[in-house]
């Protein structure tokens, strides 16, 4: 239950919302009619349309004020993974306690012990559920936050440097085969624009090392 919640705070890229970000400093140039096919990337940027693409999570996740806003998250979540823990071993010590004197404990007495421990375990399904729900809000608030910004500095970076369009990617995805990111991954120069727009204060609360993230 709790022990979920960290994968779901990282899987990131399926609730962001930017999806394609697109910009049209110039029209693109038709390709020759003679031209061979090509693979897709290499043969629309060979036709004129320059394209850009970003993995969103990473950039999320490593942006300073990332870093500061989900490593406090990760701070919450291990916090109320403490806690639930505590209240699962309160409900396993009244169920080792009524076992060991269930000979010689009387009817009501079984009875009584048997609604506390099913008052505990409702305890603990709410709480989890109330946690669960809380997690997602303030994830849910990181992402617009940190999101809204994010999206003017990739427009702004794809009118700079004459893309017209920035793509999301993912590693897993199958596009991903398709991308040389040497040439067209602009996620670092995102990262960078958005740090300086938007700095964290030294000192600022929160983990300094990015959260958990897809390595390239």
């Amino acid at each position: 239950m709790i022990g979920r919640m960290v994968i779901f705070v990282m899987s990131l890229a399926l609730i962001c919302n930017l999806g394609v970000l697109a910009q049209t400093p110039k029209a693109p140039t038709p390709a020759p009619p003679s031209a061979k096919p090509a693979e897709p990337v290499a043969a629309m940027q060979a036709a004129g349309f320059k394209m850009g693409f970003i993995d969103l999570e990473r950039a999320l996740l490593q942006v300073e004020e990332g870093k500061k806003e989900f490593g406090e998250l990760e701070k919450f979540v291990r916090d109320k993974e403490t806690d639930a823990k505590v209240k699962q071993e309160e409900v396993e010590n009244m169920r080792k306690q009524m076992s060991a004197q269930d000979k010689n404990l009387k009817e009501e007495a079984k009875a009584q012990l048997q609604r506390n421990i099913d008052a505990k375990m409702t305890e603990l399904e709410r709480f989890t559920q109330d946690t669960q729900r809380d997690i997602d809000s303030r994830r849910g608030a990181a992402v617009n936050k940190i999101g809204s910004k994010m999206q003017p500095i990739i427009n702004s970076l794809a009118k700079d440097q004459g893309y017209a369009a920035v793509f999301v990617y993912a590693p897993n995805s199958p596009l991903y085969a398709y991308i040389d990111l040497e040439k067209y991954d602009v996620t670092n120069a995102v990262i960078e624009r958005y740090n300086r727009s938007s700095p964290v204060a030294a000192g600022a609360p929160g983990d300094s090392s990015p959260a958990k993230t897809v390595k390239k």
